[in-house]
């Protein structure tokens, strides 16, 4: 798993490649976790070079989600394929996230954002 991480105005942004699963989950919840000392508006992550995320690591990752916005920070992912798409709405991810096509200037048709709706 590589990760990266740069902060533009009010947004940190992360791009995930690789995998997460149960060698690489805490290492993404600390990276995610870690914009909370910069206090950005939003956490993007981008997940064009995502390749699957296991099902144990899904719900950790929620989890992670949901801390960040309880301190009223914006979350959504970016060039989400559509299997990590369907991984997330069998989680019952969709039921609390709104998907519109990728923003992505080089993604294909089957790429899509995902926005964390405010809790």
């Amino acid at each position: 798993m590589q990760i990266h991480t740069q902060i533009q105005q009010n947004s940190y942004i992360v791009a995930l490649n690789g995998s997460i699963n149960a060698e690489t989950t805490i290492t993404v919840q600390e990276v995610l976790l870690e914009a909370l000392q910069y206090k950005p508006k939003e956490v993007m992550v981008d997940c064009e070079a995502l390749q699957e995320v296991s099902p144990k690591s899904l719900k950790s990752f929620i989890s992670t989600v949901r801390s960040l916005q309880r301190n009223k920070i914006d979350f959504v992912l970016i060039s989400v394929n559509e299997q990590l798409h369907h991984l997330f709405a069998c989680a019952g991810v969709n039921t609390f996230t709104n998907s519109i096509s990728s923003t992505s200037l080089i993604a294909d048709n089957g790429q899509c954002d995902i926005y964390f709706r405010k809790l």
